[in-house]
């Protein structure tokens, strides 16, 4: 009960926390364009919502409790745990014929599910991935491939 109206969970979190957008297996947004419920909303949503919300598929991030204080930060860090785990990011090093160094980038697959949450298409999926993450070797060396271009996204 928010405001005194009955959400679903499908609707708190494809309505309100990815900005009223289609979710997985939904034909169209959660709420009309007239909708009461419209102002409640995050303007062109939350993508750190996937690495802290858990609901018990693997598509989600390890569930964690948040502080009504510090909740982007504490969201940032869980993605931030998320990114540095193989299962949601890992990089491998190929060579072609001409012995010129490519790269595999393997996402999680929430980031396919969800790809318009975290910009247009992959390379904005990368780049919101690189502001997440914290200084380090996995930001350097995520930015160095994406500055070659000599990579591929699975």
């Amino acid at each position: 009960m928010i405001g005194g109206h009955l959400y679903s969970p499908n609707s708190i979190f494809n309505g309100i926390l990815r900005g009223n957008r289609i979710g997985i297996q939904m034909l169209w947004e959660p709420f009309g364009k007239e909708d009461r419920r419209l102002p409640l909303m995050i303007k062109d949503g939350e993508p750190l919502v996937h690495f802290a919300i858990n609901n018990s598929t693997t598509l989600t991030a390890p569930i964690r409790t948040y502080s009504i204080q510090n909740v982007n930060n504490e969201m940032k860090e869980n993605a931030r745990k998320a990114l540095h785990s193989e299962y949601f990011l890992r990089i491998e090093l190929t060579e072609k014929e001409s012995r010129k160094k490519k790269y595999i980038i393997y996402l999680h697959r929430s980031f396919k599910c969800y790809m318009i949450d975290f910009g247009e298409d992959e390379r904005d999926c990368l780049i919101w991935i690189m502001k997440v993450l914290d200084e380090g070797d996995l930001k350097e060396k995520l930015q160095a491939i994406y500055d070659s271009g000599q990579y591929s996204i699975v």
